[in-house]
């Protein structure tokens, strides 16, 4: 939606599965109480703002997940790998439809 110039339709989407994040992981998380930060920051922002704050709060959230996730190969992922029963973690995200709503590009004016 972003790179489509639906700014405003993207802030929206973030912020709809922020809320929808917020609510799984609980406030009382990591996860919970970012996102819950920048959607308080958000609300006072401009829709470029707010789409790019939603974002990078989103963006971090992955970091981190993935810097806590073991390597393919070691011994935790194989300890992983053997006790995992499909069953997701209480922090994961939400499903969205981030493929309607790509990484925001700077505004160029000509």
């Amino acid at each position: 939606a972003y790179n489509a110039g639906d700014i405003r339709g993207c802030a929206d989407m973030y912020a709809n599965a922020a809320r929808r994040a917020v609510k799984l992981a609980g406030d009382d998380t990591e996860t919970g109480s970012g996102l819950r930060a920048a959607l308080q920051t958000s609300q006072g922002q401009s829709s470029q703002q707010a789409a790019w704050t939603l974002r990078r709060a989103f963006d971090s959230i992955i970091k981190a997940s993935v810097a806590a996730s073991p390597r393919p190969g070691t011994a935790a992922s194989d300890r992983a790998s053997a006790s995992n029963t499909g069953s997701s973690t209480p922090n994961a995200l939400p499903s969205t439809q981030s493929k309607q709503c790509a990484t925001p590009k700077p505004v160029v004016r000509a």
